[in-house]
């Protein structure tokens, strides 16, 4: 590296305040001189918190001279325990609703925090039932419930009751629902600014023999000498409600809980107790506990989900009810949810227990909470046809180019909202000057101007509003070639760096799930990478003695590549002579929160693990790990093994060395490591793809790859084509890369250079053929706002450690236009812009057979997109200023239809099938 690019990039990494080379810094220790304390300041110091929330609070202690006290840990204490608790390490819970002072002590002197609990917000209603069928005459008590944002149930709530048309259906103030005339309601039931409507259809001359029995809640809580009304409702063989039946209640145990005739339930006694309802033979049961007044629950011991089996039509939804109990039988209140579905193409379930029919089949949902889980079994039945009600037009408004198409897709409803198929569809436009429409929904622009597209069926009707646009000039017109196949993405990459050892520690417990976040769902990363520092073998555990105090930074950082061999027989491995404290925190601290956060997304975190060894000062070293193939083969294969045993999972890839220009090695070196890693790590069942040489020099990665795969045995074993962008950057040097990666079948990737954007990203793709890519960091701290700071993902702004933000850099907010969209396996296909100064266009098709075009334009622009598969397509634009993920109206084209669009700005803007 020569002298320009050292201090480049030594600028670079003081700006994010980092050092090292992806990610691979550590900071140095502060000297506290003890002094007597002064104040001690909590923050926040004052806090609302929702009852069974938790929020931390940190102690900063001022010394006698004014300066931040380090080491000393503060007492925490509570002033009313009842309210709120407090942890040793400052973590508040809220206990109940009320007040209480929090107090951090040291040395007798105390700071606080005023922290009031408020009760949780209603985040959404559930109704018991949800759809009704009635004759005339019949009446059902309707259950209705609050949950909390987790989909907890929130007790003491009141709720409101009304109907949308009284002669057909009214509702008490309780909820009572009477059936009073044929036609068709809407019972709305609403509680602190949420509400939730029941349709309720009405039908004349309905009766008969009861087929079943409808019961809500299956499962309840009361409290001693509080009361819970059942509701109940005797059911036809199709589900109507029917009038005039008769019912009779029983409970197992009166003495815990007594039922009368109206279904009015009465605590007694601490218990359980089974109710059952009965009416011409048919019954129900509910499953009552009775708890004592001001008792607490126990962890969850079990998890009962109602009703044990559920059959819906498909387009149909059914709430689920989920309970968590504790060892004794006590519902746990505070207890939150999860619920999965084993088939979603059948049947899927939503955050509060909410069930959709998809299709026919049957379907497990599991709920699961603190590890206990409880399942419903779902059977799907096709969707029936019956009397259409309602039409829907998707999408509603819409806009085509004179001489292109858009396809309108219409629907129609029956009563119970299932999709019918049973009518034909007749579509007309109002102005056959401006568009013309076909049978099918398939809109043609005739002449600029708006027309409203009509779609009947069985007497219902839809409008949807198309506005036809003039052509768009020649030269903003971008063609996509789906037949033209270029590389196969291999997945965006981050560096694993995000500030757990750097920056701040108060700093970075409060940021850290936020970026951890943002960087997958947000940015769009899939693959990270973790350093094998060659320190790692050694006679002592650098990393441990430095967090423990015993060496400073400067004796730590002079041990990360400076390795003591284990032994001299590099097939024997002294396992005490690799210590992986370093490593271990890395990946904790890391990495797992991506890879959790990626399988949440049914997504894998492609994991690199990159070897650096750089020389240090001109010293000579000793040991040089890669000069003798073996010894450095035993090392990697020594590591992949230690993250299978922790972890359960290995590294996908590994990259050979970073930058072996700062090293001792050579091409060839670097080759014969290569085919020894790759045999051992087989040998031992291991089958990453290799990545290398990772040059810092863009013209040398060529003469590296040439001269590695000059060693016999290495042609074919290396999977990935790695170059950095630091020096010899040049067109000609970018397609030499292109054609080697092409020529011998090996993807290309550009892995490092602090200070590139999206312009060097198209670039890579365009010509050096990569197919991964990375910037340098997935994130650093500072003490502003910095978003031009280009050499991370995100930066972070820890001014005020105890309320750190996450800022997105201006790059970034380029990047994610990519990333975000098109995901590992996509394929890049043909398109060609008619203003390739100003209009420069990528396209691809991801694994799920959608496309993509992502488009970088140098101006504002208005375009249109040509080629593209007939469907529905986003659109999302961003650039470097405040206007960044900011979605557009959805477009819809038929065959041969044209995409027009406008970005505001210099930016990317992404047009992507939904």
């Amino acid at each position: 590296m020569n002298l320009s690019i050292v201090a480049r990039r030594a600028l670079a990494l003081l700006a994010v305040a980092s050092a090292g080379c992806s990610g691979d810094s550590t900071p140095a220790n502060t000297i506290v001189i003890p002094e007597s304390v002064s104040r001690v300041d909590v923050s926040p110091s004052v806090a609302s918190l929702v009852a069974g929330a938790t929020a931390p609070l940190s102690a900063t202690v001022i010394g006698s001279r004014g300066g931040v006290l380090s080491g000393r840990a503060p007492a925490w204490s509570s002033s009313d325990l009842a309210v709120a608790s407090v942890s040793g390490s400052g973590l508040v819970t809220a206990v109940a609703l009320g007040s209480a002072t929090i107090s951090a002590s040291v040395d007798g002197v105390a700071g606080t925090a005023s922290i009031t609990v408020t009760r949780p917000q209603v985040a959404s209603i559930v109704v018991s039932p949800d759809d009704l069928t009635m004759a005339i005459g019949a009446s059902v008590q309707l259950a209705a419930a609050a949950l909390g944002t987790a989909g907890d149930t929130l007790p003491g709530r009141t709720f409101s009751y009304s109907s949308s048309n009284t002669s057909v259906a009214t509702v008490s103030a309780s909820g009572f629902v009477t059936a009073t005339a044929a036609g068709s309601a809407s019972i709305t039931v609403a509680a602190e600014g949420q509400s939730r409507a029941v349709p309720v259809t009405v039908r004349a001359g309905t009766s008969g023999a009861v087929a079943r029995i409808m019961l809500a809640p299956l499962t309840g809580t009361v409290v001693a000498g509080s009361t819970l009304q059942l509701s109940v409702a005797a059911l036809d063989a199709n589900d109507v409600v029917l009038a005039g039946k008769v019912f009779t209640f029983a409970s197992s145990s009166p003495a815990i809980a007594a039922v009368s005739a109206t279904g009015l339930v009465t605590g007694v006694a601490v218990g359980q107790a089974t109710l059952t309802v009965a009416s011409e033979g048919k019954q129900a049961t509910a499953v009552i506990t009775v708890t004592s007044p001001g008792s607490g629950p126990g962890p969850v011991a079990r998890v009962a989900l109602s009703p044990g089996q559920l059959s819906l039509a498909a387009g149909r939804q059914d709430q689920l009810t989920a309970v968590a109990y504790d060892a004794a039988g006590v519902p746990v209140p505070t207890a939150t949810y999860s619920f999965q579905s084993s088939a979603p193409s059948v049947a899927t379930v939503s955050a509060t227990g909410l069930v959709s029919g998809v299709s026919q089949g049957t379907a497990t949902i599991t709920v699961t909470s603190a590890g206990r889980t409880g399942t419903t079994t779902v059977t799907v039945t096709p969707a029936a046809n019956g009397t259409i009600t309602r039409v829907d037009i998707t999408p509603p408004a819409t806009s085509v180019a004179v001489g292109s198409t858009v396809q309108l897709t219409g629907v129609a409803y029956d009563a119970q909202g299932r999709v019918s198929t049973a009518e034909a569809y007749l579509w007309v436009v109002n102005n056959p000057v401006i568009a013309s429409v076909s049978q099918n929904g398939l809109v043609t622009g005739l002449a600029p101007g708006v027309a409203s597209v009509t779609m009947s069926a069985a007497g219902m009707v839809k409008t949807a509003t198309v506005t036809v646009t003039s052509s768009i000039a020649a030269s903003n017109v971008i063609d996509v070639q789906p037949a033209v196949r270029f590389q196969t993405m291999a997945g965006w990459q981050g560096g694993g760096q995000n500030g757990w050892q750097e920056c701040n520690q108060t700093a970075f417990p409060l940021y850290r799930n936020q970026l951890h976040d943002r960087l997958i769902n947000e940015l769009g990363i899939e693959r990270v990478t973790i350093p094998l520092r060659s320190g790692t073998e050694n006679t002592r555990d650098f990393f441990a003695d430095f967090l423990a105090g015993r060496i400073d930074q400067t004796a730590f950082r002079a041990s990360w590549y400076a390795p003591v061999n284990d032994n001299a027989n590099p097939l024997v491995t002294d396992s005490t002579k690799f210590h992986w404290s370093f490593l271990d925190g890395y990946i904790d601290n890391a990495i797992l929160p991506l890879r959790q956060r990626m399988l949440a997304r049914g997504e894998q975190l492609f994991l690199v693990l990159t070897y650096v060894d750089f020389d240090q000062n001109n010293v000579t070293k000793p040991f040089l790990q890669m000069k003798t193939p073996e010894e450095y083969a035993e090392l990697v294969t020594v590591t992949f093994k230690h993250i299978q045993a922790k972890y359960g999972f290995v590294p996908d890839g590994y990259e050979l060395v970073l930058e072996p220009e700062h090293t001792s090695y050579s091409a060839a070196d670097v080759g014969r490591a290569l085919v020894a890693t790759s045999a051992r790590l087989r040998a031992n069942g291991f089958n990453p793809e290799f990545f290398g040489p990772s040059t810092t020099s863009m013209y040398n990665a060529s003469t590296w790859y040439d001269g590695m795969m000059l060693v016999p045995g290495a042609r074919g074993l290396l999977s990935e084509l790695v170059y950095h962008r630091y020096v010899s950057v040049s067109y000609p040097a970018l397609a030499a890369i292109g054609l080697r990666s092409q020529r011998d079948g090996v993807k290309s990737s550009m892995l490092e250079h602090i200070g590139s954007g999206f312009d060097d990203l198209y670039e890579d793709i365009t010509v050096g053929n990569v197919s991964s890519w990375m910037q340098y960091s997935n994130a650093f701290c500072g003490n502003r706002d910095n978003p031009d700071a280009d050499g991370v993902y995100y930066q972070i702004n820890q001014t005020d450690p105890s309320n750190p933000r996450v800022n997105i850099t201006n790059h970034s907010k380029l990047f994610r236009q990519l990333f975000n969209y098109v995901r590992r396996g996509a394929v890049r296909i043909g398109a060609t812009s008619g203003n390739s100064t100003d209009l420069l266009p990528l396209a691809f098709r991801n694994v799920n057979g959608r496309h993509v075009v992502v488009v970088r334009a140098k101006r504002a622009a208005t375009f249109s997109i040509r080629g593209l598969p007939a469907g529905t397509y986003g659109i999302n634009f961003g650039t470097p200023g405040a206007q960044w993920n900011v979605s557009l109206a959805d477009q819809a084209i038929g065959t041969g239809g044209i995409i027009q669009t406008s970005i505001p700005a210099d930016g990317v803007i992404t047009i992507y099938g939904k």
